[in-house]
């Protein structure tokens, strides 16, 4: 019992948890991939409806994230909760998909999807963004390795739903449902990070049930505190630390500036200026996120990375059947040419984020993620080991240059508003997934591959000069 304790409160299992959870959801986001075109074809639809049900699901993660969002706010339910919550709206995606026979069926399952994958989005990221709180050193490397689970689900998604279909149609699905229930397992045992002390570290002494009645030693520990603030001022110094911190957010400081700015304060903070320790801390305001310029320009760059990103969905399947006739099986296996180079694209771009910063980053990553879209557009002679070969380097570069998204987020805003600022930052992805797919389904069915590469490459290009809003 104890070492389980030390299990479910350490941050390593938090991000393992979430790292799966992000796995399950996009698996069965992607798992479709391949088969979409063969199951449209069934039901006598045109294929503009692949982007369309891609952009169904991007409002579903809209209509998801308001809610989700509002409803962890106003503390009417746990981060644990709610991601618990989601995977039973994922089981009945799984079951419209599994008994659909028409197009509305399909739109109904792709809904269900993308509000069920909030759960483990926004709350999943703003959880681990608790444990890391006192260690924001690492957390470029740390949200990469949970975005791996994006790139390791967008690879395993499509082979496995193009061989699984071949075999069945209704297997790929029950599939999925066994994967959800392996996520459910990891989602309950995982510790909410609000029912721990602050000053939780890995592997406590404690057990869980002790840290949550408060008898354990960080109890006690906590006690004794509040009976020392009045004769130790340096304890009392942390009471406006929240507000604090939003007013440097607001003003656009950096996390490691206002490290450096708290700890000035607190060491020349006269004693006779000491704060009242019965004073309750700021409340959360929805409309403080308006005044937080570095959370909306990574938001942006957020939903600018995701459309050109899943622009290729819907499309990269159809181009594969008309360029070499390939089936749902070979269209999945030439997909992890694109998806295998992202999991290494973004855990470097983590490393950069932690050594060189957004800024930094975000000024090798993004142009160079509008060189691959352009090198995509070329072309090229009619070989697979060409479209392979442009494949893997595009992979790499949008996986650098959509890397430091993530860990941005918690560096822009006070550890109050993770929450919100998850859900902002769900909001802008999911509008630009929600985009990417219909705009280049559109473009691809009226001006083909090659201009719908241009186009995206040139709409990267025009973005790229918002690195310059940044601290």
């Amino acid at each position: 019992m104890h070492q389980l304790s030390q299990i479910r409160t350490s941050k390593h299992f938090a991000v393992a948890v979430v790292t799966l959870g992000i796995f399950t959801d996009i698996t069965i986001y992607s798992i479709i991939i391949p088969i979409v075109p063969f199951i449209l074809e069934q039901l006598q639809e045109p294929e503009s409806w692949v982007g369309i049900l891609l952009a169904i699901y991007g409002l579903g993660v809209i209509i998801g994230s308001i809610a989700f969002g509002v409803l962890v706010t106003k503390n009417l339910m746990s981060k644990k909760y709610v991601m618990l919550a989601s995977l039973l709206i994922v089981w009945l995606s799984i079951l419209f998909f599994a008994i659909s026979k028409s197009i509305w069926m399909l739109a109904a399952a792709r809904l269900c999807q993308g509000l069920a994958s909030t759960g483990v989005w926004i709350m999943g990221f703003a959880l681990v963004a608790d444990y890391y709180d006192n260690d924001q050193a690492n957390l470029g490397v740390v949200m990469s390795i949970i975005m791996s689970g994006l790139s390791l689900g967008m690879l395993a998604g499509p082979p496995i739903g193009g061989a699984l279909y071949g075999v069945n149609e209704h297997a790929p699905f029950i599939f999925c449902a066994v994967l959800v229930f392996v996520d459910l397992v990891g989602r309950i045992l995982i510790a909410d990070p609000s029912t721990l002390p602050s000053s939780i570290g890995i592997g406590t002494e404690e057990t869980l049930e002790q840290l949550e009645t408060g008898n354990g030693s960080h109890g006690l520990a906590m006690v004794d505190a509040s009976h020392s603030q009045s004769s130790n001022p340096s304890t009392l110094a942390p009471a406006n630390e929240s507000k604090a911190a939003l007013e440097h957010v607001e003003s656009g400081k950096t996390s490691e500036f206002m490290t450096l700015e708290a700890t000035a304060t607190t060491n020349s903070q006269p004693s006779q200026h000491l704060p009242n320790t019965d004073m309750k801390p700021e409340p959360i305001s929805i409309t403080a996120l308006f005044r937080m310029k570095a959370l909306w320009v990574a938001a942006v760059f957020c939903a600018v990375m995701a459309i050109c990103f899943t622009q290729l969905e819907p499309t990269l399947p159809l181009y594969l059947n008309k360029l070499y006739g390939y089936n749902s099986s070979q269209i999945g296996v030439v997909w992890l040419a694109l998806v295998i180079p992202n999991v290494a694209g973004g855990l470097l771009g983590g490393y950069s984020f932690d050594k060189l910063g957004m800024r930094r980053t975000c000024m090798i990553g993004m142009p160079a993620s509008a060189v691959a879209l352009f090198i995509l557009a070329i072309p090229g002679p009619s070989t697979i080991v060409w479209t392979c070969a442009v494949l893997v380097f595009a992979g790499f570069i949008l996986g650098f240059g959509s890397a430091p998204m993530m860990p941005a987020i918690a560096a822009s805003v006070p550890k109050e508003y993770y929450t919100l600022g998850y859900a902002l930052m769900n909001f802008m992805f999911s509008f630009g997934i929600a985009i990417g797919p219909l705009v280049g389904s559109f473009v691809f069915q009226y001006l083909g591959w090659m201009w719908q590469m241009l186009v995206f490459g040139i709409f990267l290009t025009l973005m790229t000069p918002m690195i310059l809003l940044m601290e």
